[in-house]
């Protein structure tokens, strides 16, 4: 991928280089320069998305022969250790082809109202719950218990999660 990046740099230098030192006038240079950068653009833009494609299609036959090594020992009733292995390495494979819209989400709540940004999917919002007055009057042992509550949704199935913390660390 680095290589790809210099060579894409090393192209578009040359391109305004070439034009920079031209007896042209300045706008016709700018301009050329400017459709020489869109050509570039385009090019490497169609190759990235072939090379996207072609990805796609070798993770779609990797997944195809895992999916048939797991029916294969299935028919051959294998022992479970091979069986369990097998369908690991298919289940990483599935999810390593999800598209972003299919993978998993994860959302928390802390018990606070702050906006926490998501690696991948934007913003994740985790309400606060106000803690009323008469709570945080009482002794320290009556106080109620932190908890963090974890959610994650997969193509509308959702898991919920909750820990209880009894001792603040």
């Amino acid at each position: 991928m680095n290589t790809l990046r210099e060579e894409i740099k090393e192209m578009i230098s040359a391109t305004i280089k070439e034009k920079l030192h031209s007896d042209a006038d300045s706008v016709s240079t700018v301009s050329q320069s400017i459709r020489a950068l869109d050509a570039n653009a385009q090019y490497w833009s169609n190759l990235s998305n072939k090379a996207t494609r072609c990805s796609c299609s070798a993770l779609e036959l990797q997944l195809k022969l895992a999916e048939e090594k797991v029916n294969t020992l299935l028919h051959k009733e294998a022992p479970e250790e091979l069986l369990l292995e097998a369908a690991q390495e298919n289940m990483q494979l599935r999810e390593a082809g999800l598209m972003p819209e299919q993978q998993v989400r994860f959302s928390a709540d802390t018990g606070r109202n702050v906006t926490s940004p998501s690696r991948n999917y934007g913003v994740n919002p985790i309400n606060e719950v106000h803690i009323l007055r008469p709570e945080v009057d009482a002794p320290f042992g009556r106080q109620g218990t932190p908890a963090l509550s974890i959610s994650a949704q997969l193509d509308g199935a959702v898991v919920n999660m909750t820990s209880e913390y009894s001792v603040i660390q």
